[in-house]
């Protein structure tokens, strides 16, 4: 089950249809009304008429959008105001994005650390390896020349 939005966020969601209308037609006599816009908010984010209503007194309250009301119904559009909120709102996204994305240098930060580690364990096996043979390799025992070796029998 899906968690109740906050008021918040509906608003922004209302906000971001109201201005998506705004772009395709931003003349009040020809935009479509409210209903028509914010109709699709609700199956696709899983919220009420309710939710619908309280997020745009929350907008309202803020004057961040503008009714009109038409003969054929009511007409809604962000103001200036609501224009510059979703602006702030979209670079704290791409911020927050950007953020998450790895740097080049924490990229050759890891990349070399695990060249690294790699580099040490092959070392260690190498060295084991070659150890063993070493220690399997009979060398022949040198002749020495001792006084005592030499004595007549």
């Amino acid at each position: 089950m899906k968690a109740a939005a906050s008021i918040e966020t509906i608003s922004i969601w209302i906000l971001e249809a109201l201005e998506e209308e705004w772009r395709r037609e931003p003349d009040w006599l020809k935009c479509r009304l409210a209903s028509e816009v914010l109709g699709p908010l609700k199956p696709a984010h899983q919220i009420e008429d309710a939710d619908i209503t309280r997020g745009l007194h929350f907008l309202m309250d803020r004057r961040y959008i503008k009714a009109l009301n038409r003969s054929d119904g009511q007409a809604l559009l962000p103001s200036d105001d609501g224009l510059a909120m979703l602006a702030k709102i979209d670079l704290s996204r791409i911020e927050e994005q950007e953020k998450k994305q790895w740097t080049r240098a924490d990229k050759i930060a890891l990349a070399s650390l695990l060249f690294s580690v790699i580099t040490f364990c092959l070392g260690l096996f190498i060295g084991d390896h070659l150890s063993k043979k070493s220690d399997n390799v009979v060398t022949p025992l040198q002749q020495t020349n001792n006084p005592s070796d030499a004595s007549p029998k």
